[in-house]
């Protein structure tokens, strides 16, 4: 399902950050992400509010100025 989500998302979707500090929630995704890397593209997890920021941001410079 995770799969599926990541392959069939619109290229302006944007992403989702969700902050927090449960390790166990953090280890799901980041293992998660190892299969499915496409994923890091519309959903991430961090533990602080000024990395979900920093995050946003990249992602909007990255629109604005594609490599």
């Amino acid at each position: 399902h995770v799969k599926n989500f990541a392959d069939r998302q619109p290229d302006n979707i944007g992403i989702s950050v969700v902050v927090t500090t449960n390790s166990f929630v953090l280890a799901i995704y980041q293992a998660g992400c190892k299969f499915y890397a496409n994923i890091r593209r519309y959903f991430a997890i961090t533990k602080t509010m000024d990395a979900a920021l920093q995050m946003i941001e990249e992602q909007r410079t990255e629109e604005k100025d594609p490599v």
